[in-house]
């Protein structure tokens, strides 16, 4: 492949979305249905629209969210086929939004963003993008850019193994190959094989039942480091209750909300019986302890117990992994993988085995930006993010230096009890609040928005302790995707508090937290105009929420507003 920077004719767009994941179909139907704006270019080195459920095919694949409160609160569908739906069906679903508001026509697949950079002149970002099939570059050009790239897009490949290269490169002469689980081989025939699989992480927990369902196929699952197992209820929707949700008024709207209650209400009532249990001593760790040793075999039960608290990392949903960690053709190992042979895996003890395929279930990269970005004064954000000694943004959107920028997912948006599509409509619904003015104004006047240095500081001064804090940072825990440094460092992935705190302080934007300028550099007073709040928590939970954020937004707000005073 070569990196030739092919000179066309110059293409310039109001926005770049960068990701044609859940979070850019998300933002593409917002700009065009909320702002009307159909100037924007979608930029993805995929195939098509789906993002994570696009690249994570592989067998067992589905949501560890329930169905219902996985879909923005705008498109809700009654045709969930279970609890927790398959890959193909999410990836249906996502596809099936892009085609409605005709976003392909916005589309660049197969097209790898290699960096965006400010030009202080055109007050645009000059974007470089490449072909991944032919290696040929080229520059376009956008008013704002979006990156909505998401957490799990990158593969990780774990750095302390010998003879494995970043991108997976390695000397491996198994006849299935040794690959990531996010670039599932669907060419692979595994009857008859030998397969090890590197950790037993949320993707290892959905597609390792899957392959030993073949009592042929052998697998072997070295677990780094053992994980907290959930359980929930797992079902189909009859047909009759899907009819009843997609014909009967407001019956799709109460179902999806006793959904949300009724599941992350099931952790308390669990923590609460063992409570009573156990005479008050103890609580949810130790329910979940219990449930792992009457589902997986006694032999395994101090590998798979952990020693850390549940809150250290996300847990994951047992899609029949303990269960079946009982058939003869599994094994779980502990063995320290040093190396990988041509032959298989050499461990810390200096023995060898030989393995037909070996399956990487490593995470993903996380913790700095997936294409190079620069802003004022060349300034790079992973070089920015790595001075201030973690990922840090101005409410999860904004960061200094770096106009008429946007993350979706940024830093610290992450909540812990709520659903990754619901926190990213959070994001869309603030940014469209954000672009309103500079977008929707005809003819459109040249604005550029900026977050000011002090309001940013107010910011994530005023989360600190809370992050400090939480129990995800502490020296108790390993290290996990929640964290920077390889994942011992500072917590900048999760909102220190409730999904519904999260949502009361992104749900209006403050615009004295803002500085917006004209092409003379004139300061514009904007006003507050604001879009309307996510429609679903027009609700009970809204109701319950506004008690639980009240005070944390109002903090927030009142940190910046003294800290802009004092600027």
């Amino acid at each position: 492949m070569t990196n030739t920077l092919l000179e066309e004719k110059e293409s310039r767009y109001d926005v770049a979305i960068v990701g044609a994941g859940p979070g850019g179909v998300m933002m593409g139907i917002a700009l065009k249905e909320q702002l009307g704006v159909h100037d924007i270019r979608i930029y993805d080195k995929s195939s098509d629209f789906g993002g994570t459920w696009l690249d994570n095919s592989y067998p067992g694949s589905a949501s560890d969210t329930p169905a219902h409160f996985y879909t923005p609160t705008t498109h809700i569908n009654p045709h969930w086929s279970r609890t927790f739906p398959p890959q193909s069906e999410l990836l249906a679903y996502w596809r099936g939004l892009a085609s409605q508001y005709s976003l392909h026509t916005n589309a660049s697949f197969f097209t790898r963003v290699v960096h965006a950079s400010w030009n202080a002149t055109t007050q645009h970002y000059d974007i470089e993008i490449e072909d991944v099939r032919t290696g040929e570059r080229r520059q376009e050009h956008a008013k704002f850019v979006v990156s909505a790239t998401g957490l799990v897009s990158e593969p990780r490949y774990p750095e302390g193994i010998q003879g494995l290269g970043q991108k997976g490169e390695c000397a491996f002469e198994g006849v299935g190959g040794l690959w990531h689980s996010a670039r599932w081989r669907h060419d692979v025939d595994f009857h008859g094989r030998k397969v090890a699989v590197i950790g037993n992480s949320a993707s290892a927990a959905q597609f390792v039942p899957c392959l030993s369902a073949d009592p042929a196929t052998h697998v072997v699952n070295f677990c780094r480091s053992p994980n907290w197992f959930v359980y929930g209820a797992r079902h189909r929707y009859p047909p009759a209750l899907r009819w009843v949700l997609a014909h009967v008024p407001l019956a799709l709207r109460i179902f999806r909300m006793s959904v949300i209650l009724i599941n992350y209400g099931r952790p308390i009532w669990h923590t609460l019986r063992q409570k009573v249990k156990s005479g008050g001593k103890e609580g949810r760790e130790a329910d979940l302890t219990a449930y792992m040793k009457r589902t997986a075999p006694a032999k395994y039960h101090q590998q798979l117990t952990p020693n850390y608290p549940m809150t250290c990392r996300r847990p994951i949903l047992d899609a029949g992994y303990y269960a079946c960690l009982h058939r003869p053709n599994v094994e779980l190992r502990s063995n320290a993988v040093r190396e990988v042979t041509k032959s298989g895996l050499r461990f810390e003890d200096g023995t060898e085995e030989a393995f037909d395929v070996i399956i990487l279930s490593t995470g993903f990269i996380t913790g700095r930006s997936l294409f190079t970005i620069k802003g004022e004064g060349g300034v790079d954000l992973d070089e920015f993010w790595k001075s201030e000694g973690r990922p840090m943004a101005h409410r999860g959107v904004c960061v200094p230096g770096f106009p008429n920028l946007f993350l979706i997912a940024g830093p610290n948006t992450v909540t812990r009890n709520g659903s990754a599509i619901f926190t990213h409509e959070v994001g869309v619904d603030y940014i469209v609040q954000l672009l309103t003015p500079l977008l929707r104004p005809s003819p459109c006047p040249s604005l550029t928005l900026r977050v000011p240095l002090a309001a940013y500081r107010a910011f994530n001064a005023a989360q600190a302790p809370a992050l400090a804090a939480g129990a995800a940072a502490t020296a108790a825990c390993p290290p996990s995707w929640f964290r920077a440094d390889g994942g011992t460092g500072a917590n900048f992935s999760t909102w220190p508090g409730s999904i519904y705190g999260f949502w009361w302080a992104m749900r209006k934007v403050r615009w004295e937290e803002y500085d917006v300028r004209d092409a003379e550099g004139t300061a514009v007073d904007v006003g507050g105009r604001w879009t309307k709040v996510v429609g679903a928590l027009v609700s009970v939970g809204a109701v319950l929420g506004m008690g639980v954020g009240w005070w944390e937004r109002e903090r927030v707000g009142k940190l910046v507003q003294g800290a802009l005073r004092g600027h």
